[in-house]
């Protein structure tokens, strides 16, 4: 959630240095939202000399602009193609899903557990006079 939030400090950024034209065609609800959302201790690094692919924006930042485009700013047939291109693409995902080979993930923690089953521990027991001695000591601490 918290990157979310800066995600949206971004975007606040962004569209408050947008061309006033591009700025209108988003909803005035939308605009909100963001506002309301956003993380406002967090200062966005943007470098308005550079392209928006050359930045080192946070992934929602990327996610959350590509879906105003999408959706408010491009047109209507750059935004059907746009939609298409994405159901394409989640097909694609859908048919091939990727398969994990869980050994491999697993194989770090395996080695750790492993470890910490080979190590030693060592038990200090006390004798009946040890423990006959601190009580001794705790009540002549108390008084």
């Amino acid at each position: 959630m918290e990157e979310t939030k800066k995600a949206l400090s971004e975007i606040d950024d962004i569209l408050y240095h947008l061309d006033r034209t591009l700025y209108s065609k988003i909803p005035s609800k939308m605009i909100q939202l963001i506002k309301e959302n956003k993380e406002s201790s967090y200062i966005p690094k943007i470098d308005y000399t550079k392209s928006i692919n050359d930045q080192e924006l946070l992934k929602e930042t990327r996610v959350i602009l590509s879906l105003l485009y999408r959706d408010y700013i491009c047109s209507p047939e750059k935004k059907n193609e746009l939609i298409s291109n994405d159901i394409i693409e989640l097909k694609q995902v859908e048919e091939n899903p990727v398969k994990f080979d869980y050994n491999q993930l697993f194989k770090e923690k395996k080695q750790e557990i492993q470890h910490v089953h080979n190590s030693e521990v060592t038990v200090y027991k006390k004798n009946i006079f040890q423990t006959f001695i601190m009580f001794i000591k705790k009540i002549f601490r108390k008084s």
